[in-house]
C-alpha cells in the first residue's frame, strides 16, 4: 500500500483524473461497468505515459476498494465510523479522493441540468439534494447523458465525452469528435485534456500534432496554473504553440477566472476557429467578448465583424 501511495503523490493529476473518469461513468460496479471503466483508465494512464504496472495497480485500486465510494454520503459514512479495519485506515486517503470526485460529478450534473431545467434550478434553490447515478449502467445511455452534459458547456462531461468518442464506449469510436471535444476544453484551460489530446492526435497518425499537444501540455503544467499569461523569453517554442498558449491563457483569465465562467462558450470558440482570422485578430475578439464582435462570425457576416473589430466600440466614443 505504501508502494502505490507513493506513485499516487508522483502522478496525482493522472491518478485523480483517472478516478474522476471512471466515476463519471458510474457509482457502483454494475454490467459492463468494469471493463468499460478499465478501458477508460488505461486511454488515461497511456496519455500520461504511465507504465502498465502503475496503470494496472491504480485501475486495481479504483475498481476495487474505491468502489465502496459509490456516493457523498458513503465517504461521510465511511469516515464517521469509529473502529474502522485495517484495510480501510489504509484507505482512507484514497476513499477522501474518490469523495471529492464523486462531488465533482455530482456538481456537473447539477450544473448541466439546471440549465437545461428551470424547474429543477428552483428545486435545487429550495433545497433540493441530487446525488449521482448508482443503481445501473448502460454505456449508450451515460454517453447520450454525457452529450447532453456537454452540450450545456459543462467541461468535466465535455472531457468525460472526449474520451468516450476517442474509446467507441456507448457511441462508435470517432477520433474527430473526440478531438473536437477535447480541444473545447483545452481552449476553456483545462490542462488535463491537452494529455489526452495529445494521445488523441497519436492515434490519429498526427505525430506533428501530438508533439504540438505534448508542449502545450508541458508549457501549462508549468505556466497556466500560476496564472502566467506571456511565456518568459527563454520558453524558444514553435509560433504555433505559443500562439496557442497565449490565448488559452487570456481565456482562462479573462473568462474563466475574472468572469466566472465555469462554463464552456461554444459558440465563441467556434467564432474562434473561423479560417482567415489572424492571431491578433483571436486576441482582440477574447479581450473584447463581452462586446460580442464575435458573435458576427456565428451570423455569418465575417467580413464586417473584421473590420469592426479595431473600432471603439460606440459607448467608447461617445
Amino acid at each position: 500500500m505504501n508502494e502505490i501511495r507513493d506513485s499516487m503523490r508522483e502522478h496525482y493529476e493522472a491518478f485523480y483524473l483517472m478516478t474522476l473518469s471512471a466515476a463519471f461513468l458510474n457509482s457502483a460496479a454494475l454490467g459492463e461497468f468494469e471493463s468499460d471503466a478499465g478501458e477508460v483508465l488505461a486511454f488515461v494512464g497511456k496519455a500520461y505515459g504511465l507504465d502498465e504496472e502503475v496503470t494496472g495497480a491504480f485501475s486495481g485500486l479504483i475498481l476495487g476498494d474505491m468502489m465502496k465510494i459509490g456516493l457523498v454520503s458513503d465517504y461521510h459514512a465511511l469516515n464517521a465510523f469509529e473502529e474502522l479495519d485495517d484495510r480501510d485506515r489504509d484507505n482512507l486517503i484514497f476513499y477522501e479522493i474518490k469523495g471529492r470526485a464523486v462531488e465533482e460529478v455530482n456538481r456537473s450534473n447539477r450544473r448541466s441540468y439546471s440549465q437545461a431545467n428551470s424547474r429543477l434550478n428552483q428545486e435545487m434553490k429550495t433545497g433540493m439534494k441530487y446525488e449521482s447515478f448508482h443503481h445501473a449502467y448502460d454505456a449508450t445511455v451515460r454517453f447520450e447523458s454525457l452529450k447532453q452534459q456537454a452540450g450545456c458547456g459543462d467541461i468535466n462531461s465535455t472531457r468525460q465525452l472526449g474520451i468516450l468518442y476517442a474509446l467507441g464506449i456507448g457511441t462508435e469510436c470517432d477520433l474527430a469528435r473526440a478531438g473536437m471535444h477535447l480541444e473545447r476544453c483545452v481552449m476553456w484551460g483545462d490542462v488535463p485534456a491537452a494529455a489526452l489530446l495529445r494521445e488523441v492526435r497519436s492515434r490519429k497518425g498526427d505525430d506533428q500534432g501530438a508533439r504540438e499537444c505534448e508542449e502545450l501540455y508541458r508549457l501549462e503544467k508549468k505556466y497556466l496554473e500560476d496564472g502566467v499569461i506571456n511565456l518568459p523569453g527563454e520558453e524558444d517554442v514553435e509560433d504555433a504553440v505559443g500562439e496557442r498558449y497565449l490565448c488559452i491563457a487570456l481565456i482562462r483569465q479573462y473568462l474563466v477566472i475574472q468572469s466566472r465562467m465555469e462554463e464552456i462558450d461554444i459558440a465563441f470558440l467556434q467564432a474562434l476557429s473561423q479560417p482567415g482570422l489572424s492571431h491578433r485578430d483571436k486576441l482582440m475578439l477574447i479581450s473584447r467578448y463581452k462586446d460580442s464582435v464575435w458573435k458576427n462570425f456565428i451570423c455569418g457576416v465575417e467580413e464586417r465583424g473584421c473590420r469592426g473589430l479595431w473600432q471603439q466600440p460606440e459607448t467608447m466614443r461617445r
